[in-house]
């Protein structure tokens, strides 16, 4: 596995902060939004597309570096990531309440891009059903990243809340996980 790939969305936050630290905030935001595009591109050459999420989340980050700009506040800034769960949350929850699991409508849809072995997984009702309550475990793990990055964001330095954002991701989608079990 890529593991490079779990570091695409807290690159440009990275650098935010230590550009900040040494540079100042104006410094920061424009190598922020400058990295942010970078990553774009990669993902476009890596992937061969740039999906709605890696789209979303490069609008948010110049959107949120304009606003922190414009106000010569980085608290927009360290909200931009809070935001983007909270919504990627409600997107999940969401269509977890109508009958539309994206998790499974989207391992669906794309199933023959995975290996043939793991494609056979998708004939066994068991492991649809986890991509459904999955859906749902995971939109409560984002709501939860969502608020304490924001608490993070008003209440910690840049350093403590790049620690909560980077590892609270991973900590809340681990802890999903966890809790998806007891759905099933």
């Amino acid at each position: 596995m890529n593991y490079s790939a779990l570091l695409i969305g807290i690159i440009p936050l990275l650098i935010f902060v230590l550009v900040d630290t040494f540079a100042g905030l104006k410094v920061a935001l424009i190598s922020t939004v400058a990295m942010a595009l970078l990553e774009g591109v990669f993902s476009f050459y890596y992937f061969g597309e740039i999906d709605s999420v890696t789209i979303f989340s490069l609008f948010s980050v110049v959107l949120f570096c304009y606003i922190s700009f414009r106000k010569k506040d980085p608290l927009f800034i360290k909200l931009q990531p809070a935001i983007l769960s909270l919504v990627m949350g409600l997107v999940l929850i969401i269509s977890f309440s109508i009958h539309e699991p994206l998790l499974l409508n989207l391992a669906t849809k794309y199933k023959e891009l995975y290996p043939p072995e793991f494609q056979l997984q998708f004939a066994n009702p068991h492991f649809l059903k986890l991509l459904e309550i999955s859906t749902f475990s995971m939109g409560l793990g984002l709501l939860a990243h969502a608020l304490v990055t924001a608490l993070a964001a008003f209440k910690l330095s840049n350093w403590w809340w790049l620690a909560v954002r980077g590892v609270g991701f991973y900590f809340f989608v681990g802890l999903s996980l966890v809790i998806q079990k007891s759905f099933i």
